[in-house]
């Protein structure tokens, strides 16, 4: 399938856009590449990484308050409060405000924009040194369009399992990222950064991982052998990335 600049320009070009990103990512970089236009990809990914987020504030506030409650007993921080004041500390992280749930989701938006703009940034570099024409504006728009995967989606798939599960089975962080479908369920007692590396390893990396090796595999004119070693290379560093996070 290819998009021609009329066609691009078409009101409904991103929604359509976004279907192919699901059905055939090939032809969605075409089509951004022809219009490299991103308001739309924004506004789903905006609602996609809020919604997961409210989603999973029942799940997140059961682990703030638990591992609140374990730092009053490993560390001295708490030590000159009252059991009254401890009790008050424990219910706010059990129901905080509405603001603080909005604060989580945007938080991992903004994680979710920078990932797009770094990659972006070192997928237009390549293409320089490369000798390519891939503007940055349209890789950008094409890197926003895989967040919407990487980040919308899975936020949101990961707020309805942690709903589902059950807010009260979790009392930590690492439960919540190990509830997500992947690796990491499969080696449930692993820990430290290699526990970490495979809680990185979704179904949703692994498809966000492909669609950058699609896109690159358009932009910049790429063997389809080269496009798979990128998919690699860009699932290592998202990989890397998690890891990073965790110790923050």
């Amino acid at each position: 399938m290819t998009t021609t600049t009329d066609e691009a320009l078409k009101p409904h070009t991103q929604t359509r856009t976004l279907i192919d990103l699901l059905l055939d990512p090939v032809a969605a970089f075409e089509g951004i590449r022809s219009a490299p236009r991103w308001g739309v990809a924004f506004l789903v990914l905006t609602l996609l990484t809020i919604g997961g987020a409210l989603l999973g504030s029942p799940a997140q506030h059961s682990a703030d308050a638990a591992t609140l409650k374990s730092q009053f007993t490993t560390t001295n921080d708490y030590s000159e409060f009252t059991q009254a004041g401890r009790d008050a500390l424990l219910a706010g992280a059990h129901n905080p405000p509405l603001w603080h749930d909005f604060g989580v989701g945007a938080i991992a938006l903004a994680v979710g924009l920078s990932a797009a703009l770094v990659s972006a940034l070192a997928t237009w570099l390549l293409a320089m040194l490369l000798g390519k024409k891939a503007p940055f504006r349209t890789v950008f728009s094409g890197f926003l369009h895989i967040a919407v995967i990487s980040t919308g989606v899975s936020s949101l798939v990961a707020g309805a399992v942690t709903l589902s599960i059950g807010a009260e089975n979790f009392t930590s962080y690492d439960a919540i990222d190990r509830s997500m479908p992947g690796l990491g369920m499969l080696l449930p007692m692993s820990g430290g950064w290699i526990g970490q590396a495979l809680v990185a390893v979704t179904p949703f990396s692994i498809w966000s991982a492909g669609l950058a090796g699609a896109l690159v595999y358009v932009f910049l004119g790429l063997s389809k052998s080269q496009a798979w070693l990128a998919a690699i290379v860009f699932l290592g560093l998202g990989v890397i990335l998690q890891v990073c996070l965790s110790y923050v």
